[in-house]
Order: structure tokens, then sequence, then C-alpha cells
């Protein structure tokens, strides 16, 4: 590992680790004006929320492998902590179970 360029003293003070949350909505892509993985993940780092898990609620859902990529690359450009997608399984998407794991 290379070396850090800063080093803090955290002598006499108290850490905690991040926290995940497993559910939260950001609606990007379809709805970025009500929430984007920029305000999003800005939000959960300044509360100290270090992962965050997304919910497929947006349009189009993530019910495909080819859609969830399409979510990870927004989300990869956007995020400001480490995230997770979550895929859709529903009646409509089911036969798209095999390929959205493969693409995991």
């Amino acid at each position: 590992m290379p070396k850090a360029l800063e080093t803090l003293d955290a002598s006499g003070l108290h850490l905690l680790p991040g926290a995940i949350d497993v559910h939260v909505h950001f609606r990007d892509p379809g709805y970025p004006h009500k929430e984007d993985w920029e305000s999003g993940t800005a939000a959960a780092a300044f509360g100290g929320v270090t992962t965050v898990f997304d919910m497929p609620n947006t349009i189009p859902p993530t019910g495909t492998a080819e859609i969830l990529a399409q979510k990870h690359a927004i989300a990869r450009a956007k995020a400001y902590v480490d995230y997770g997608l979550y895929g859709l399984l529903g009646e409509d998407t089911i036969e798209h179970v095999l390929a959205l794991v493969d693409a995991a």
C-alpha cells in the first residue's frame, strides 16, 4: 500500500464504524429530480453511512442484466460511498434471474 497523503491523530477520540443502509430509494434513473446518486450518497456520507443498497424502483426498473449494468454505470459515476444494487424480481422478470445473478 502507498503511504497515506494525510494522517489523522485520533488519540482520545471515539471512532465508530460506518453504517450500512440496505434500503435506499435513489430514483436515478427515471426520477433524478426526487433524489439521485450524487445527492443521496452525499447525504449518506454526511450521516456516517458508508455503504448503501439501492432498491429497484427506477424507470426502467432493474429487471434485466442490461438495465442493471446501466444503473451500475450511473452509480459508479456519481456515488460518494460504496453501493450495491438490487435486481427486480417479479412475475414479469423471473426469466431474467439467472442473467442478473451472472451479471452481479
